[in-house]
């Protein structure tokens, strides 16, 4: 989805994902009986990235959410006195 379709946001972090989980599986077939502790490692890294990408969201969100309470901050009437 996140080749085909430009408009999506975050894009490059969909294929980053994408990419890395087949990686993962990828390493699972090709060492089944050691995959255990390259589980655990490829694991770990994906679970650092996608908190990582969880942090970088939640910034961008609150950016965007404060940048909607100044808007809507501006519309509101004045009081008349």
């Amino acid at each position: 989805m996140a080749i085909n379709h430009n408009g999506l946001p975050e894009r490059g972090w969909h294929i980053f994902m994408g990419v890395l989980t087949t990686v993962a599986g990828m390493v699972v077939i090709a060492w089944p009986i050691t995959s255990i502790e390259v589980l655990a490692i490829v694991v770990g890294a994906w679970l650092v990235v996608i908190g990582t990408t969880q942090i970088v969201w939640a910034l961008k969100a609150r950016k965007a959410g404060t940048k909607v309470e100044h808007v809507v901050d501006s519309l509101k009437p004045s009081p008349v006195g």
